[in-house]
């Protein structure tokens, strides 16, 4: 187990000691935002979705904001492991240049949703016998409720004071809408102070709410007039819950199982680039939450010592050839932390390398 870190909140831990872990123990799988970084974790995934999860006695809710919520909308269809590999191809083969327009990037965004989740296959989803899809995406408000660029300026400018100050000072700016599988309810409830607004997934929204949770601000514009939902411009989750930390299952005496590229949280996008906000120890909401991550000694070994970033689009800009090796590379290594995962599981060997998130 070199190369899977297995990190755990306390009832999750007792409950992997004790007993280790097996697929009826998980009630929930959660997807973070992160763009390119998803591709460290790919082949956990198809291990996790394409195998381990296939037979449930019962349905496990999935929630996940921007990459995450993409992912896991490739993962709940039919054949979970096609669907996301195609997603990692389309996503890897983009080419950027200086000249690349905001509508070059929303073609291409399309193009990458369509070849994961084609018209007609909406209906996998949300029939999905297993699997219950919901994905995180925000309504702006204010002065947020634009898409032009000098509004998105000053919106993202307000949103890094506000958040500053603490995140559910975002609350004139943001609204946290959750789009669920219509057979039920995510039982998801947040502490900051934002709600959790409800609509139910549909075959005639779902493109765009899948768009809409990828919108980033300044390269996509927002999707605006979704079906089901109050009016107005919906964009990215990831700006609110980056890598959300919710209390995923009240109620329920199963564990969150959260496959994620980091061994902590960077809880909202605005948070990103301020380190000492960056969560590496206990808090309620991860006291049922079983953490999977590419370890430190994996990423080592990868080309550049790193994980794939969105950024290389720009810095390898004249580099396609090594960007699309690197990424391709990244994900067929991923691999090793799916097999690993599953050894651990079935041979119950994840009681002794499960390690406590620590204490704060």
């Amino acid at each position: 187990m070199t190369d899977l870190t297995i990190l755990a909140g306390k009832t999750a831990y007792q409950k992997i000691k004790d007993g280790g872990l097996s697929a009826q123990d998980i009630g929930a799988v959660i997807g973070a935002s992160g763009a390119a970084k998803w591709l460290a974790i790919y082949g956990l995934d198809c291990a996790i979705f394409g195998h381990w999860l296939k037979d449930l006695e019962r349905p496990v809710t999935l929630y996940g904001t921007s990459i995450g919520a993409w992912k896991l909308a490739a993962a709940s269809r039919t054949d979970p492991i096609a669907a996301m590999e195609q997603l990692a191809e389309v996503y890897t083969q983009q080419r950027f240049t200086k000249k690349t327009s905001k509508n070059d990037v929303l073609v291409g965004a399309n193009q990458i949703i369509e070849s994961f989740l084609p018209a007609g296959s909406e209906q996998e989803i949300i029939s999905n016998p297993n699997l219950r899809y919901s994905c995180g995406i925000m309504r702006s408000l204010g002065g947020f409720a634009t898409d032009s660029t000098a509004g998105i300026v000053r919106g993202m400018a307000g949103g890094f004071m506000r958040n500053f100050a603490g995140r559910q000072y975002l609350k004139p700016y943001i609204e946290r809408y959750v789009f669920h599988d219509p057979r039920s309810l995510p039982g998801l409830s947040a502490s900051d102070g934002i709600a959790c607004n409800h609509v139910a997934l549909s075959e005639q929204n779902m493109q765009k709410v899948v768009l809409a949770a990828g919108s980033i601000p300044y390269m996509l514009p927002a999707v605006e007039n979704i079906p089901g939902a109050p009016v107005g411009l919906y964009r990215d989750g990831g700006l609110l819950d980056y890598h959300p930390l919710m209390n995923f299952l009240p109620g329920d005496d199963r564990l969150a199982l959260y496959p994620h590229f980091y061994d902590y949280f960077i809880p909202t996008w605005f948070d990103k680039k301020f380190k000492k906000r960056h969560l590496h120890h206990h808090i309620p909401e991860l006291d049922n939450v079983v953490l999977l991550a590419p370890s430190r000694s994996f990423v080592e070994k990868l080309p550049y010592q790193r994980i794939p970033d969105r950024k290389d689009f720009k810095a390898m800009i004249h580099q396609y050839d090594d960007r699309v090796k690197f990424w391709n590379t990244t994900q067929q290594r991923s691999h090793q932390l799916g097999d690993q995962f599953m050894e651990a599981v079935i041979s119950g060997k994840i009681r002794d390398h499960v390690q406590l998130i620590p204490a704060a």
